[in-house]
């Protein structure tokens, strides 16, 4: 069983930190999972202050959610109420499950036939072929979730973006619903932007509930600061945590405050007095540091708080320091134009300097960790970051202003960085050190060459939002570029992405018309097979598709897994771009039909991404409209499960068959039904379908709707008169048995309604109060028992309702049962031990029919 091991809050609070790793996986499967920086936020977490938190531990929506599975349950708090992790969806799930495989060999095993399969027909991870997200999901799905019995804690759930984060929760909430899951996953988040719940999630408000939190927390830095000063203590412990709001992080920031004055000699009443003065907000309490920073200073804290707000990754602090030492010209005015100049600078001499600068630059809302990278040596390096996830916001909001800035300040700031990066690169001297091997006398390299391009992308793209006039961005010149050519060819020896590929994947159009027009392979491949023109398309930079094909780029080019750049465009949405691409293709219809190695043609992902306009422009040309890929499945079945009704509407009036059948048997039907959408199903009962076709499990629409509690897509299966509420699936369960085992309610209300067998038995032959009282549904046994449930009926071992309520510990089940009749078995002694268990006696003897 995989279990995830919750022994204190910190470890409960963090998804690095919820695994303990105890059986190492295979080196070479676990470094295709793990990802620099993994572990970052493992080593960030402060030890965790005792006696905190332990009121979530006995919250009646925790203790609900911990007994009850699978379920949903959203922790929601305002920034620094203690809330806060990996914020890609990627990330997320390479981490995730580089975890959960070091705690069972099992899966450690079915993981390493994946990997040697995709090894054995792709070549090497990481140079040929690396994991997607679609890779790891299905996975987790079909290895994971469906098998064991798994407990996630996802923190920070907001910082992924809104668009993700929604995804994300939909994704699992979909996991859940399945009959056969047993998961239970924990968000934490901010309020906003909102995640949507449903039947099956409950809601936990920090603030609401963290004020004796918040005074433990800071108790033990003000005892030792106050330690002659008891009473003054109890004062300030009361005014701080009454002011705080829920917020840890104001709380910290005052009382750090309030003892930096207590011991620079200010008296009682002017701490209480600052302490009334400052802000509330945070936004406001950060503005009043910022404010404090010397006026000489401000440039130099502007460049530092650009580099923490805006940097594409946190930097080391050699990183840094390098960094602010290019950007700073020297007494002639000048800025270096040799690396060994950066290593001389008078402004910025060493890492310890540059550590004490970070602090007084930033007026302490920045620190300097201890980090330490995988790997045997096990390597420490400082990395500078801001103190919290609030004061980013702050500063791209609207604190950069507050150092002097005008009002496109985030798009100045990228501009800024990005010169830097080139600056740095392109160092007189950098070449001759690479070619001698001396990277490590580099060390803002790496950063530079991979980040250029993205600070350049991100300028552009606020230049653009704001109708900037051209021309305030300003690029290299030939010379500098030329240079910067030969800087990227040396760092990039093993990759076969040019500088064109580079370009063309942040939007660089000025840069591209600079390149040299000789040696430009304009559909040169990179390991994963993207040309330019793909990767243009895939971003959606429209000027550099456009120019890119009058450079002679092939519009039908071909990635390693069958993708063309008139896919990438579909999939994103890229309507402009998807125009461009058709009415370039000379052979428009047989390029609109490529299947990738999928089978998937570009229909099939506009329908499935809901892209209405795009699917449009598709359908005019003289596409398969019922083309089935790999596993079966067509556009029609793609754009049903995730709800896409004008999508469908299209795909019928070009005659799209509704009931076709997957390798398993789904129908777009099926799929609709599974996953809860209403108006597809009541679109797909207009075209004569099959409501009862049986998919995957021989599983029918209204099993699959029942099942997964969807009380509004039950109701129309229902009203059609035509399907089989008993009909039963290959483990020999109804509908009704489904919908009791998750606890729906409302679904088996309506089942029973429309006269669902109460008793009927699944092969083990368990009835649906067996496995509503297995799971502690009491108000569905309620139900069950209305209907005339026997609440006698036991299964082929002989096991009852009645033991698995106790061995489940479901004490106003068990009680529920009794008072219904429920009779023990006396060879067992039933009762008895029913009874202990009721009690939540655990010294009670148990048994185990499995």
């Amino acid at each position: 069983m995989v279990n995830m091991p919750v022994t204190t809050i910190s470890e409960m609070m963090n998804l690095t930190v919820l695994a303990r790793m105890t059986t190492p996986v295979n080196e070479v499967e676990a470094g295709s999972l793990y990802f620099e920086g993994m572990e970052q936020r493992e080593q960030d977490i402060h030890d965790e202050c005792e006696g905190t938190c332990l009121w979530l531990l006995e919250h009646k929506n925790y203790c609900n959610w911990t007994k009850n599975s699978p379920a949903l349950l959203l922790i929601k708090g305002s920034p620094g109420t203690g809330t806060e992790l990996q914020k890609s969806p990627l990330g997320l799930w390479r981490s995730l499950l580089h975890q959960i495989l070091n705690q069972s060999v099992d899966l450690q095993a079915k993981f390493q036939e994946n990997f040697e399969k995709k090894f054995k027909t792709r070549g090497q991870n990481g140079t040929i072929w690396v994991w997607r997200e679609d890779d790891l999901k299905e996975f987790f799905k079909t290895c994971v979730a469906e098998k064991y019995q798994v407990t996630i804690f996802i923190d920070a759930l907001d910082e992924c973006g809104k668009v993700v984060a929604t995804d994300l929760v939909r994704y699992v909430q979909r996991l859940i619903g399945r009959t056969q899951s047993k998961l239970n996953v924990c968000f934490s988040c901010r309020h906003f932007p909102a995640v949507a719940d449903d039947h099956k999630s409950t809601t936990i408000i920090v603030e609401d509930e963290n004020g004796e939190d918040i005074q433990k927390n800071i108790q033990n830095d003000l005892e030792f600061a106050f330690r002659e000063e008891q009473d003054k203590l109890q004062v300030l412990l009361a005014e701080i945590s009454g002011k705080a709001s829920g917020s840890f992080q104001w709380a910290n920031i005052a009382a750090s405050r309030a003892i930096q004055s207590f011991r620079l000699g200010s008296s009682m009443n002017d701490i209480l007095d600052e302490l009334w003065e400052t802000p509330t907000e945070l936004s406001e309490l950060y503005s009043t540091i910022l404010a404090q920073i010397p006026p000489k200073e401000r440039h130099r804290s502007l460049r530092l708080m650009q580099w923490l707000s805006l940097a594409a990754r946190p930097l080391s602090l050699r990183e840094l320091r390098f960094a602010m030492a290019a950007d700073w010209p020297g007494p002639s005015g000048q800025f270096p134009r040799l690396h060994r100049e950066l290593e001389q600078s008078s402004k910025y001499e060493d890492d310890n300097q540059m550590a004490r600068l970070v602090r007084n630059l930033s007026g302490g809302l920045a620190e300097v960790k201890i980090v330490k990278n995988q790997g045997e040596e096990q390597i420490a390096q400082r990395v500078v970051q801001l103190i919290h996830e609030s004061v980013k916001e702050f500063l791209v909001q609207d604190g950069l202003q507050k150092l002097g800035w005008s009002e496109s300040s985030i798009g100045q700031g990228d501009s800024q960085l990005s010169n830097v990066c080139m600056r740095y690169a392109t160092l007189e001297d950098v070449c001759d050190k690479i070619r001698a091997g001396q990277f490590d006398e580099l060390p803002f390299l790496e950063y530079a060459v991979t980040y250029w391009g993205f600070h350049a992308e991100q300028a552009g793209r606020i230049d653009d939002s704001q109708n900037n006039q051209p021309g305030r961005f300003v690029w290299p010149s030939e010379d500098t570029l030329q240079r910067w050519i030969e800087v990227y060819r040396l760092v990039n020896r093993d990759d076969q992405a040019t500088l064109l590929h580079y370009c063309s994947r942040h939007g660089l159009l000025n840069a591209i018309k600079l390149l040299p027009d000789q040696g430009v392979a304009v559909d040169s491949q990179d390991k994963e097979g993207h040309t330019p023109l793909s990767l243009a398309a895939l971003h959606g930079h429209r000027e550099v598709v456009v120019l890119l094909l009058e450079m002679g780029a092939q519009a039908d080019c071909k990635s390693k897994r069958g993708h063309t750049p008139l896919m990438y465009a579909v999939r994103s949405g890229y309507e402009e771009i998807v125009n461009i691409l058709l009415a370039k293709d000379i052979d428009v219809d047989r390029h609109v039909d490529v299947a990738d190695t999928k089978g998937r043609t570009a229909l099939s992902y506009a329908a499935e991404n809901g892209h209405v306009k795009i699917v449009r422009l598709l359908l005019e040309r003289a596409v398969i409209v019922d083309n089935k890929d790999q596993k079966g499945r067509t556009p029609l079945s793609y754009a049903a499960e995730n709800g896409h009704i004008a999508a469908m509407q299209l795909l019928f009036e070009r005659d799209a068959r509704a009931d076709t059948k997957t390798k398993w048997g789904h129908t777009p039907l099926v799929y609709a039904a599974e996953n809860g959408h209403p108006e597809v199903v009541h679109l797909l009962l207009t075209k004569d379908v099959n409501v009862n076709s049986q998919g995957w499990y021989g599983r029918t629409p209204l099993s699959w709707a029942a099942g997964n509690g969807h009380e509004d897509t039950v109701k129309p299966l229902l009203d059609t008169g035509e399907a089989d509420v008993n009909s039963k699936d290959y483990d020999e369960r109804t509908a009704l048995s489904r919908a009791a085992e998750n606890g729906c309610e409302k679904v088996v209300k309506l089942l029973l309604d429309a006269n669902g067998d109460v008793d009927s038995r699944d092969e083990e032959g368990r009835t649906p109060l067996w496995y509503a009282a297995a799971d502690g549904h009491r108000e569905v046994i309620q139900l069950l028992l209305e209907a005339g449930a026997n609440v006698n009926a036991r299964d082929n071992r002989g096991w009852g309702p009645l033991w698995f309520a106790g061995e489940n510990k479901h004490p106003e089940v068990v009680q529920l049962l009794l008072d219904a009749g429920a009779e023990a078995n006396p060879e067992d002694e039933e009762v008895a031990c029913c009874r202990e268990k009721a009690c939540g006696d655990d010294t009670a003897p148990t048994g185990n029919p499995f």
